[in-house]
């Protein structure tokens, strides 16, 4: 495949992660990820070496879309930043022993965990509903937002999702935040994570045969820059088409993309 069609991969992944994180609360990692397997495959790389790039490469994606989700909660006054800070102390720990743990495991069963990590989010998107008010005052204990990081920076480091699809219920639920307060908190949290993921990842040394131009570590720059501008600006349309739109039909159709392409990682396991 020529590297211009790659590249217009590239972008076309960063319309679709973009569009579907603002319309539907999609993390990016979860059509990240697959999409860059795919096309760093088609790169020439071999499937378990693909995969490594495409969960670093993700996380440096998410590191620019949540930045700039963070910028515009903060400026709606949409950020707890005691509990942002804590939150990623735990989340330091968390990712950076869950990317060596990655690193250092069998892809293929790296792969399988991640395809059932899609049947989770594929779950949760399917059954979730508009959060609603939220009453009594938001939780400040330090230790919770350290245990909160700590969980979620392992599902960042292992995957390269960004974590708010375990964020949000918590600061939700538990950490009785408004909805608005809880997506902006996580937005920002989640910014911190995928540094840390990310430089994880860009310090890491891939073996010879797996080496590619234009990336650091196992953070293509290319694929960082192209798919991460497409998102940030396709987020914002898909926020308006949102409340514009029947949420339902596109929900239940990423939902089952989502387990199609789970069940294609599981299946490694076995064939």
């Amino acid at each position: 495949m020529t590297t211009w069609i790659i590249y217009a991969g590239f972008l076309v992944t960063g319309v679709f992660s973009g569009f579907l994180g603002g319309f539907a609360g999609v993390g990016g990692g979860v059509i990240n990820v697959p999409a860059l397997d795919a096309l760093f495959h088609a790169l020439g790389l071999p499937p378990d070496s693909s995969f490594t790039y495409a969960r670093g490469t993700s996380l440096a994606i998410i590191l620019m879309t949540s930045i700039s989700a963070s910028r515009t909660h903060h400026d709606d006054n949409g950020v707890n930043w005691p509990a942002t800070v804590w939150s990623i102390v735990g989340g330091a720990v968390g990712t950076t022993i869950a990317s060596q743990i990655a690193l250092n495991t069998d892809p293929t069963i790296m792969k399988a965990a991640f395809g059932i990590v899609l049947w989770g989010v594929a779950a949760r998107i399917f059954w979730s509903k508009s959060p609603e008010h939220v009453d009594g005052a938001e939780v400040t204990s330090p230790w919770f937002f350290l245990a909160m990081g700590a969980s979620a920076g392992i599902i960042v480091g292992l995957f390269g999702l960004g974590g708010g699809i375990l964020n949000l219920p918590i600061l939700l639920l538990l950490g009785r935040f408004q909805p608005h307060r809880a997506v902006g908190t996580s937005a920002a949290v989640v910014a911190g994570y995928a540094a840390i993921g990310a430089a994880n990842y860009a310090w890491a040394t891939p073996p010879a045969e797996a080496q590619i131009p234009h990336a650091v570590g196992y953070v293509h720059l290319p694929a960082w820059i192209f798919v991460a501008a497409a998102s940030m600006i396709l987020a914002h349309y898909g926020a308006r088409a949102a409340q514009k739109l029947d949420p339902k039909p596109l929900k239940m159709a990423i939902s089952g993309l989502m387990v199609i392409v789970g069940l294609r990682y599981v299946a490694g396991l076995f064939f």
